[in-house]
Order: C-alpha cells, then sequence, then structure tokens
C-alpha cells in the first residue's frame, strides 16, 4: 500500500502540473499585452463557430478593426503611450463580447478582430458603430494621457454559413470592408458589401 503521506504528496504534484497546464494553453492562446484572445485561438473558434451556425443555420458575423494613424500615434508619444493605448481598445472590445462564442482578438499590430456568431448583419453593423463611438470619445485616463483623440475603423462582413463556403471568405470581406472604411476617411464602420457606413 502507498504510503498516505506519499499519496498527499502525489495529489498536490498532479495538482500542479494541472495548473501548470491550465497556464501554458492559456498563454499559448493569449496576447501577452492586451490579453485579448491571439490570432491561433481566433482560428481554432471560428472554424468551431462557423460550423455550428452552419449546423444551425444562424448567422456568423465578423467586425474587423484597425486603429486610425497609429504609427503617428506611437512616434509622437512613444511606444509606452502607444501600448496603454491598445490596452484601452482592448478593454473596450472585451467589454462588448458578453455571449458564448463571442470573442475579441489581438488580430495583429493595432489590428482587431471580433467574432460573433447569431448575429446578424444591421446588429453586427449597430454594434460596431457603438463600439467606435466608444472608442473615439477623447480618452481622459492615463492610458492616454490629456484625452489624446484614438479613432478605429471597422468592417464588417455577416453571413450564414453554408457547404460551398470557406470561413475565410468572410474574413477577407470583413479585411475588405475595413479598408474601404479606411479610404473613405477613417473613423467610420463599413460593411460589406460597401453600401452602409457611419460617421
Amino acid at each position: 500500500p502507498i504510503p498516505f503521506s506519499l499519496f498527499i504528496a502525489l495529489f498536490f504534484l498532479s495538482m500542479a502540473l494541472i495548473r501548470r497546464n491550465a497556464v501554458d494553453h492559456f498563454m499559448a492562446e493569449t496576447d501577452p499585452l492586451t490579453r485579448l484572445a491571439n490570432r491561433r485561438k481566433f482560428d481554432e473558434a471560428f472554424n468551431e463557430e462557423w460550423n455550428r451556425c452552419q449546423r444551425l443555420g444562424s448567422p456568423l458575423s465578423l467586425i474587423m478593426a484597425d486603429v486610425d494613424h497609429f504609427k503617428q500615434y506611437n512616434d509622437t508619444y512613444g511606444h509606452k503611450a502607444g501600448d496603454l493605448c491598445l490596452c484601452r481598445i482592448a478593454e473596450i472590445l472585451q467589454s462588448h463580447t458578453r455571449r458564448t462564442g463571442e470573442l475579441a482578438v489581438r488580430y495583429g499590430g493595432e489590428e482587431f478582430t471580433l467574432l460573433f456568431p447569431h448575429l446578424d448583419a444591421a446588429s453586427a453593423f449597430e454594434l460596431a458603430e457603438t463600439i467606435r463611438n466608444a472608442i473615439g470619445q477623447p480618452a481622459k485616463d492615463k492610458a492616454t494621457r490629456g484625452g489624446r483623440e484614438i479613432t478605429i475603423s471597422l468592417g464588417i462582413a455577416t453571413t450564414i454559413p453554408t457547404n460551398g463556403q470557406k470561413p475565410e471568405d468572410l474574413l477577407l470581406k470583413a479585411d475588405k470592408a475595413m479598408y474601404e472604411a479606411k479610404r473613405a476617411g477613417r473613423n467610420r464602420a463599413v460593411a460589406w458589401p460597401p453600401a452602409a457606413s457611419g460617421v
């Protein structure tokens, strides 16, 4: 028989290993600066929600967001202020992902992606405008010091997944809509196809 003290030691060692594995898994799927999901996590979640929405015949919406003139902001105020700016934006994006399956992602650099299963096109556009307005308000907190205005451009794409579609097509449409928002003057949301926009 195993001595009780050895059994207890093995139990606590097992628990420590489980916790360590959980931390490692979390870190592998999390952006270290903003604490949002990273692209690895997005790719997994996107495919899962695509398949789920396809089974249910439910809409799936993507919002791509890019910080306007971020390089200029970094050059003017420094990378520390730039990092704080990204963290503030991340907090706002995270606050708008409340339901199961919804995800806010740092897609790369100053670009973010939001995944919204079961959200139709009109609701996705309205949500993008809400996010844009929340971020576009002059910030008077420590993150952006002195009320420096930050704006973002957003592209929205929605579909009901079918067998003939690929998830990458929806991502490409959201990305194109975002660049249309940039081309049209920034600080706006554009839906794909780019017919509706707001300022």
